[in-house]
């Protein structure tokens, strides 16, 4: 099937476009680890599906940001890769920028508001026809999140195609990090910086949440970050015990705790990067719970390294929590996690059983925390590299606030 455009899109009108944050090889090597584990798996494939509310792998692997509709990668483990996308404006795949991937083989088809899903599975299925994939096992990458209906097409027109989750894969293949991926999460680190010390100069008794959160959003834009992760979390009052909530027209109060969570979003990487504190002198329970959170941060920094399991750091958490008479505010489930092109990778600190091994090259939000309602928050949440002989904090902001 051929595309229309008026605004040419083959590979020749695109490279001279073509705007990537990393070197192509960097691409390349990405690629090469995917067929590394279709290797080992015996699989034949890996099929990356991504859209508005899960962009990264699809970013990850071809810097196209899926920003409209469905977008969906093929990755043979022998063979050129291909990319179909549905996001596209006025019939025109240039104006959706399709011009920021290095992959040459490009398909379209319009956003189905004009087709239906149908276009876009027959992308697919003609690319593995062409690739010899009709009877293949292929990994699919984003099975939770890829449309019902463009899945029932997809299983309908690949009838002998063996799917198996690409979970596994997505999360082998993206835990350690290159030092060009780790260069943009330090940049996206100091980003957020810029936002909390924005936010904090914002956040004086009589100011609104939205104008805390205003000024964070425009600090981060103004630093470097293309996109703000949504809904921003700017709570400061009793809601502060809720930790996550959205911005409000609330009015700051002297004495209030407040949660401040920041994510920019630097060339497809995200970061997870969370203050807490007090306005003025608050109550002495609050700033307990803030100075043991602070404190099972830090035991978390300064025992990580390589070799580590991530339960490990978890019970260390729970142990200091205990001490201090607050192991009932404490949240063994959600003491880290990985950070990429996606919000949760490797390595999930997801409570004492997590067996994960702390490897070089891994990045991940630590984020212990003691959580009381109608309180507030207590969390010091910073992104940790795993480095060969420890663990460093991406410099962000002034870690004690109260």
């Amino acid at each position: 099937m051929t595309f229309r455009a008026r605004a040419a899109y083959d590979w020749a009108s695109r490279q001279r476009w073509l705007d990537l944050p990393f070197p192509v090889e960097e691409y390349h090597a990405r690629v090469e680890r995917i067929r590394q584990h279709l290797n080992r798996e015996e699989l034949d494939a890996a099929l990356v599906f991504g859209n508005p509310g899960r962009p990264g792998p699809v970013r990850y692997v071809s810097n196209f940001n899926s920003f409209l509709g469905s977008t969906l990668v093929v990755v043979p483990a022998a063979g050129d890769v291909a990319l179909v996308t549905e996001t596209i404006f006025h019939h025109e795949p240039m104006h959706a920028m399709i011009w920021t991937t290095w992959v040459e083989d490009v398909r379209c088809t319009d956003f189905p508001l004009a087709n239906t899903s149908d276009d876009l599975a027959a992308h697919v299925r003609d690319v593995f026809r062409e690739r010899g994939l009709e009877r293949g096992r292929v990994a699919l990458v984003g099975e939770r999140w890829i449309p019902a209906g463009l899945e029932a097409t997809l299983r309908r027109d690949l009838p002998r195609v063996a799917w198996v989750s690409g979970a596994r894969l997505w999360l082998d293949v993206t835990a350690r990090k290159s030092r060009a991926e780790i260069a943009v999460l330090r940049e996206a680190a100091a980003i957020a910086g810029r936002g909390f010390k924005a936010a904090l100069a914002a956040a004086v008794p009589g100011a609104a949440e939205y104008q805390v959160a205003g000024a964070a959003a425009g600090a981060m834009m103004e630093a470097g970050a293309q996109e703000v992760w949504t809904p921003m979390a700017v709570a400061f009052g009793p809601r502060a015990g809720f930790k996550h909530s959205a911005p409000t027209g609330r009015r700051i109060q002297q004495g209030d705790a407040f949660f401040i969570d920041l994510s920019p979003v630097r060339h497809g990487y995200i970061v997870d990067v969370a203050r807490t504190g007090v306005v003025g002198s608050g109550p002495s329970r609050m700033r307990a719970m803030l100075d043991t959170a602070l404190g099972m941060a830090d035991a978390v920094v300064a025992a990580a390294r390589p070799g580590v399991q991530g339960g490990e750091l978890v019970a260390l958490c729970r142990r200091i929590a205990t001490a201090a008479g607050f192991e009932d505010l404490f949240y063994p489930d959600a003491v880290g996690h990985g950070v990429g092109t996606t919000k949760f990778e490797t390595p999930l600190l997801l409570g004492e059983h997590v067996d994960v091994v702390l490897e070089e090259g891994m990045v991940f939000s630590l984020e212990p925390m003691l959580v009381e309602e109608s309180l507030g928050t207590a969390v010091v949440e910073d992104e940790i590299l795993i480095t060969p002989g420890g663990a460093e904090i991406l410099p962000c902001f002034t870690r004690k606030l109260w």
